[in-house]
């Protein structure tokens, strides 16, 4: 069984044997690239980022209007939780 899922600027064709193999392909495609717009500010001039810091790689949707970030943790690399005041 084959589908076509189009969202914003991307097309994707999934495969699988049953309807619950599609929806759950789509269901994670979705929950990454169906982000496009901004949470910010509202822009929807979003970009997708990977950033690799020594063996590591972070995964983000980088707002270029106003710099936000939404982050995609992998859940294998141990978390490190900061707090900054200004």
């Amino acid at each position: 069984m084959k589908v076509t899922y189009n969202t914003g600027k991307m097309s994707v064709e999934l495969e699988g044997e049953t309807q619950r193999d599609l929806f759950g392909q789509l269901a994670a495609f979705q929950e990454v690239f169906d982000e496009t717009t901004c949470g910010k500010c509202g822009s929807t001039n979003v970009k997708f980022v990977v950033r690799q810091v020594e063996d590591n790689e972070y995964y983000e949707v980088r707002c270029l209007d106003c710099g936000a970030k939404l982050a995609f943790v992998d859940p294998h690399l141990p978390q490190v939780v900061s707090s900054k005041t200004s």
